[in-house]
């Protein structure tokens, strides 16, 4: 069976939070066209838990989110909750962490996947609850600022484990 350590409720709280934090400074959806550091704190949290590391990540922040944004609580829960686990999926899928290190671009490929994926599908959703107008631009926009974000986070991930904290989980 799957045994969740105290550690990991610990840092899973601690990432959200901070997750959390940042959402709140910026409305939707211009939270979504500046760097966020949401990518890098669920990457982070697949990467040091494992593979469900993202997605409890995810459960904090979404959570903590719908709070504060009551009218928009399910999708907000439910676009936090699909962004964990496709990282999750996309760390799985391709292969991410190895048992010795972390491959920088298959971390890039899925961060950014994941970002443009949550992205777009968010966005349509803002325009069938009509939050917002289809406009060629704003999906290109979307599309480029999920790909800028995802490869961000990729870099800053990949460079936080390796210089910090590779040496204290063993890789």
């Amino acid at each position: 069976m799957f045994e969740v350590k105290p550690w990991e409720i610990a840092l899973s709280a601690l990432f959200g939070v901070v997750i959390f934090v940042f959402k709140t400074v910026l409305p939707f959806p211009y939270d979504k066209f500046l760097f966020a550091p949401q990518p890098l704190l669920l990457a982070l949290g697949s990467l040091l838990m494992g593979i469900p590391g993202a997605t409890f990540v995810s459960l904090v922040s979404g959570s903590l989110t719908m709070l504060l944004r009551s009218s928009e609580a399910f999708t907000i829960f439910l676009f936090s909750i699909i962004y964990g686990v496709l990282i999750d999926g996309f760390f799985l899928v391709f292969k991410v962490k190895t048992s010795k290190e972390v491959k920088l671009y298959r971390l890039l490929v899925s961060l950014a996947f994941s970002s443009v994926i949550v992205g777009v599908i968010s966005y349509y959703v803002a325009i069938m609850l009509n939050v917002m107008p289809f406009h060629t631009i704003i999906m290109l926009a979307t599309m480029f600022s999920g790909l800028v974000n995802g490869v961000i986070a990729g870099y800053l991930t990949e460079y936080i484990w390796r210089k910090k904290l590779a040496f204290f989980v063993g890789s």
